[in-house]
């Protein structure tokens, strides 16, 4: 039985088969005026006009064609997708003790778990993978990657790791957090919180509620009034750039001044977790008045200027597999960082990482501050996120940068209860009805949840327009059948980040009401 709808202008069809359910080619850009966000189709299925081949009036300068957002790169390697059956993937889920982090990478049709090391590196990257110099001390690799490092964010003093997590730990092992402290943030990720807790403290978060374009910043009044009442309590002030918990929103270069001021004012240095800076700084040159002509580099070094030092993931904004580091204006700090990261990483010019891992970066970050690149890949995810709102998908807006997020509480609606981790539980049906891998942020990830977000995180680099098409299908099939979705109940579990190893099981029923 086939069913004709009208959606945007196109006409499609919808059929019980996910494989034959053919999705409105709706390819949008999302753009703005006065803060009012307007959708515009720019792209689509060939279709010859007569005034792109009439001849033009002699009288008619020339002019520029228009590229819209075409990836500004071109595939050179490719990797095998694996595709399988929903029996597959049920059998392969259950084995898996319904933790998707469990499965193998040929168990997976499209990944989009994270955007975290998972990204294709250049021809020039790949380059270094030959070229690294593999000295254990002062090897060319690691003066490369200072100097990059220096370039990109304005900070004299650079400590390398193996990742993000390690900085966070070497950074708040060095500051002394302890069981008295309290950290504020505009929105811990799960290692942040997981390693300001593993060392006694707490944290807690302050997401701006401002109805702007920049929803991820801090909200300033909740933080004055908290360090009023708390200063003694807080050693620093964490901020994270995109807000990853909540929907990847960016922060506002007004935001992170305010902060800065305030934390002066009680003498409370800031860092920043700036993984996905060079994506944020795209926002603020975009939809911030006064950064229209600024560089995507001086951006990143203004917003750097407004703390005193970082933490960061190569894996994200790097565009690297592997890598990381800290980066701070004080020497006497990083003295002590050093000293820690020898003892638990590694000598303080390699930090854990090969040299070709070093040249890697360094090349990475001259790749990601690219406008091309960068407008393509934001492009990219909110042309992702909008043929979901098309479909009437309950989504995280507006669209942050590296990742869209369906909100998991409207879409299930009453069909799963609360403590049986509704984002979780529907990333699973995602997995079994179409082999996507997605993650759950809510309730199983922060326990104190009450937001249920599934995070569908594009890799860099990665997937093209047709790979999110089907994955639009899937969460299409998804929804129309969502009372189908059973929760979750934990068998086993850890104690801190659950949600890498827990096992779970689904509950025998679900409490959806019968959609007509």
């Amino acid at each position: 039985m086939q069913e004709t709808h009208s959606m945007a202008g196109d006409n499609y069809i919808t059929e019980n088969s996910l494989q034959c359910h053919t999705l409105p080619k709706t390819n949008h850009k999302l753009t703005h005026t006065n803060g009012v966000h307007k959708v515009y189709k720019i792209m689509g299925p060939y279709e010859p006009e007569k005034n792109l081949i009439a001849p033009s009036s002699i009288s008619q300068p020339p002019t520029e064609l228009e590229f819209g957002w075409i990836p500004p790169y071109k595939t050179k390697t490719i990797e095998p997708i694996t595709i399988s059956t929903r029996t597959d993937r049920l059998k392969w889920i259950t084995a898996a003790k319904y933790n998707l982090f469990n499965l193998s990478t040929d168990q997976i049709i499209l990944d989009f778990l994270t955007d975290s090391g998972t990204g294709a590196m250049s021809a020039r990257q790949t380059g270094h993978l030959i070229t690294g110099d593999e000295t254990y001390a002062g090897s060319s690799s690691f003066s490369n990657f200072t100097k990059a490092v220096q370039n990109f964010t304005s900070f004299p003093e650079i400590i390398p790791v193996h990742q993000g997590r390690a900085a966070e730990r070497i950074l708040f092992s060095t500051l002394g957090v302890n069981s008295s402290h309290v950290i504020p943030s505009n929105g811990h990720f799960d290692t942040t919180q997981a390693n300001i807790q593993l060392l006694g403290g707490t944290t807690v978060d302050f997401k701006s509620t401002d109805a702007t374009l920049f929803q991820g910043g801090m909200d300033i009044s909740k933080l004055s009034t908290f360090l009023k009442k708390n200063s003694d309590h807080v050693p620093f002030v964490m901020v994270t750039v995109t807000n990853n918990t909540y929907g990847g929103q960016p922060v506002s270069m007004s935001n992170l001044k305010k902060v800065s001021s305030i934390c002066a004012w009680y003498g409370k240095p800031v860092f920043i977790d700036a993984c996905r800076i060079a994506e944020n700084a795209y926002f603020i040159k975009r939809d911030e008045p006064g950064f229209e002509n600024s560089t995507i580099s001086d951006i990143i070094r203004e917003m750097l200027h407004y703390s005193d030092g970082m933490t960061m993931s190569a894996k994200k904004d790097g565009l690297s597999h592997i890598g990381g580091w800290i980066a701070v204006k004080d020497p006497a700090l990083a003295e002590k960082l050093k000293a820690l990261l020898i003892v638990t990483e590694g000598f303080s010019t390699y930090g854990g990482l090969a040299g070709r891992d070093l040249d890697a970066i360094s090349q990475g970050l001259r790749e990601v501050v690219d406008e091309q690149y960068l407008a393509h890949r934001i492009n990219s995810v909110a042309h992702f996120g909008q043929m979901l709102v098309d479909l009437g998908i309950p989504v995280v807006q507006p669209f942050g940068g590296h990742a869209v997020y369906i909100d998991a509480n409207k879409f299930l609606q009453d069909c799963v209860s609360p403590q049986n981790f509704p984002a979780h539980s529907l990333a699973i049906q995602l997995y079994i009805e179409g082999g996507i891998r997605t993650c759950g942020l809510g309730s199983f990830v922060f326990p104190e949840s009450t937001d249920e977000l599934v995070r569908i995180a594009v890799p860099r680099r990665v997937y093209a327009k047709e790979h999110f098409e089907y994955a639009v299908k899937v969460v299409a099939k998804v929804f129309r059948e969502r009372t189908l979705v059973k929760g979750m109940q934990i068998l086993k579990e850890s104690g801190l980040m659950r949600h890498f190893s827990a096992e779970l099981v689904p509950v025998e029923e679900n409490d959806c009401v019968n959609y007509s």
